[in-house]
């Protein structure tokens, strides 16, 4: 087994939102994640992403209970299975604020706009978000394909189809 230490830069191009759950007073029916005030990406979140990218890659070339056991192994499972792969959260490089989005949902059967259906959601600025990674993985897992699970994230967060979220990631090996 190899340890692997690798840090992560997302480059988030348009703003983006990765709900906390919470309302904030009145004005915001949606407010992003925040740590000290401060909007941030949960290490969770891109772990789930990379998991989801890493399992599709290893499907196209494994028969999918190969593939399922190997990212069950390095990204941890029921029972007692650990994870063997852990994701700080990615904190911005400079100083972020939010903003206030507005939209309107749609009723798709008679296509007009819901009565009383305006709502709001919290969008963190675009920015670079840094954090770590640490792996420690066996001689099944190809580093390669691990990599690119990681590349092949293109939106992070919620709003998808409302432009939020776009980004590009960058992962370099860094001494443990």
């Amino acid at each position: 087994m190899v340890k692997k230490v690798y840090e992560i830069v997302i480059e988030i191009k348009t703003p983006f939102i990765i709900s906390s759950g919470n309302i904030e007073g009145e004005m915001i029916d949606k407010a992003t994640v925040k740590m000290n005030n401060k909007p941030f990406i949960p290490g969770s979140t891109l772990k789930g992403k990379v998991r989801d990218n890493l399992l599709m890659i290893l499907k196209s070339k494994l028969n999918e209970d190969k593939a399922e056991e190997l990212v069950s192994r390095l990204f941890g499972s029921k029972g007692y299975c650990p994870s063997k792969i852990y994701f700080t959260d990615l904190l911005p490089e400079e100083e972020k604020g939010t903003n206030v989005r507005y939209g309107v949902a749609i009723d798709r059967f008679r296509k007009v706009s819901k009565d009383k259906a305006l709502y709001s959601f919290e969008t963190a600025d675009i920015g670079i978000y840094k954090g770590k990674v640490e792996a420690y993985i066996d001689e099944e897992i190809d580093l390669e394909e691990l990599i690119m699970a990681f590349k092949m994230i293109d939106f992070i967060g919620g709003s998808k189809s409302r432009g939020c979220g776009r980004c590009k990631v960058d992962i370099r090996e860094v001494k443990a």
